[in-house]
């Protein structure tokens, strides 16, 4: 978060940090600054179409800025201070960085299961797995990444961009990435993955379809980690 308000992104400026004991485990704690605004999953519907258009203008805007940035880490898929990762899309949740993509790649399909269905049963495993590995073939910039963005993770007030919030899975990853992810479990014509698509020019259709029959082949064990 701090790194993104370095770069002049919308975040919570961050006072202060503790931690505390509880059963074993050690529970963080952040004392910020409250952002105005509302979620954009909550308004979008009462939005005007010029609103949304300028919204996806800003957002389209960040990313740019995020992106014009060069990794410290060169090839690495690692933490903004190169180290551990937390993504709720990995199995498991929490993983070491990756030496480059082609390592990510061999990461992400540590939770594959070799059975005759996928996880919705859409996709036989083996068409799915040959899919799934067309990723290898697609080379992308390692760039900095919010990874979860998700609308309900933009605030928006009189139809501009607030804030950007919930920066626990940021890193830098594939360019991709930050597209694909938050458009698993949505309707492909829905509000959200129309506006992630739309600022992209729907650069990462084709990785979708890799993330697709990824999704389907590691589901399970995301699901139940």
């Amino acid at each position: 978060m701090q790194m993104a308000r370095a770069l002049g992104l919308p975040v919570h400026k961050v006072y202060s940090y503790g931690e505390h004991h509880e059963n074993g485990r050690v529970i963080g704690s952040i004392l910020m600054e409250a952002m105005p605004g509302e979620m954009l999953d909550e308004v979008h519907e009462g939005m005007t179409p010029e609103e949304k258009e300028t919204v996806a203008a800003e957002l389209k805007h960040y990313l740019g800025i995020m992106r014009s940035y060069s990794n410290p880490w060169g090839t690495t898929v690692c933490s903004v201070i190169g180290g551990s990762l937390y993504s709720t899309r990995t199995c498991p949740r929490i993983f070491v960085p990756c030496d480059d993509e082609a390592a990510f790649n061999t990461f992400l399909h540590y939770c594959c299961r070799p059975t005759d269905e996928g996880y919705h049963g859409c996709i036989p495993f083996k068409e799915a797995q040959r899919r799934a590995h067309l990723m290898d073939n697609m080379p992308h910039q390692i760039v900095f990444t919010h990874g979860d963005l998700w609308s309900h993770n933009i605030l928006v007030k009189d139809g501009h961009i607030t804030a950007i919030i919930d920066w626990e899975t940021a890193g830098w990853y594939p360019e991709y990435w930050e597209i694909t992810t938050p458009q698993r479990w949505q309707s492909p014509d829905s509000f959200w993955p129309k506006t992630l698509k739309f600022i992209t020019d729907d650069k990462y259709a084709e990785e979708f379809q890799c993330e697709i029959a990824l999704w389907e082949l590691s589901a399970d064990a995301i699901a139940g980690f």
